[in-house]
């Protein structure tokens, strides 16, 4: 993603709840999933990534980095169409999660 971009985000990222962070990689997530298209769907799973990694340098959030890193794994290995323990729809019901809480 664009340093630009990646400044401008993360200075407005860290002032969202966990429960919003998550609901926005959970948004990137299905709209990565909505395309057939390798290169779509791998930008959208790319910014997905990105804001799992802001999530867990958020200091907020120190609890539960290690969770919140399992996303990184488990969406690099859907991107690269590894064999992975997680389907689609369980990383979507996953995120889909936080919605009650925001």
């Amino acid at each position: 993603m664009d340093q630009v971009l990646d400044k401008n985000i993360e200075q407005s990222w860290y002032s969202l709840s966990l429960p919003a962070q998550m609901v926005n990689i959970g948004n990137e997530v299905k709209r990565a999933f909505r395309f057939t298209d390798t290169n779509k769907q791998n930008s959208f799973l790319d910014k997905a990534i990105t804001y799992i990694k802001l999530t867990s340098k958020d200091k907020k959030n120190k609890k539960v980095v290690d969770e919140i890193l399992i996303g990184v794994d488990v969406l690099t290995n859907i991107k690269d169409n590894e064999e992975s323990t997680y389907t689609k729809e369980q990383v979507l019901n996953y995120y889909n999660t936080f919605l009650h809480y925001i």
